[in-house]
């Protein structure tokens, strides 16, 4: 069952606006920045073990790491998409090019955990063909995926089903 509403004139319609893209890379490193100097500043409290100055200069490469490889990473999977939602229908930019779904033609959307090349919300007609597929780049889980749909539904009226696997 799903619950039409109308969307705040205040928000955007595009999923993820380049500007919050933006703060989240900053949050992302500003935490990882954090956790590097917390265990910096237990290096330098523990400077009299070696071991215990080995372990802390470990835990920083491996912060700095995580922290870079995810940024790469977040960077890479949003070059070139958007989704952008308007009341009539729900734009897919990608790389390949863009894809106009028109709302009123959509009767189901169908969340798949499988290769990479079938994960993803997968939106269906009335006749069960494929309309649009918004892969793992556009949606890396299902949770990213819930997400995607209600701020879908508070931009305009959804009117299908979503099954989750």
């Amino acid at each position: 069952m799903t619950h039409a509403t109308s969307a705040p004139a205040a928000e955007s319609p595009l999923w993820f606006p380049p500007k919050s893209m933006r703060r989240y890379q900053w949050a992302k490193g500003i935490g990882g920045a954090i956790f590097a100097l917390t265990f910096a500043g237990w290096m330098l409290l523990q400077w009299s073990s070696p071991m215990m100055r080995w372990v802390a200069v470990g835990l920083v490469a491996m912060t700095a790491w995580v922290t870079v490889a995810s940024l790469i990473s977040d960077h890479r999977r949003s070059r070139g998409r958007q989704v952008r939602l308007d009341r009539e229908a729900l734009w897919i930019t990608s790389p390949r090019g863009t894809t106009r779904v028109v709302l009123a033609e959509v009767a189901e959307a169908h969340w798949r955990q499988d290769t990479s090349s079938k994960t993803g919300l997968w939106l269906y007609d009335h006749g069960g063909r494929a309309m649009a597929h918004l892969d793992a780049a556009f949606l890396a889980d299902q949770g990213e995926a819930r997400r995607f749909l209600a701020w879908a539904r508070r931009q305009a009226p959804l009117r299908f089903a979503v099954r989750w696997d």
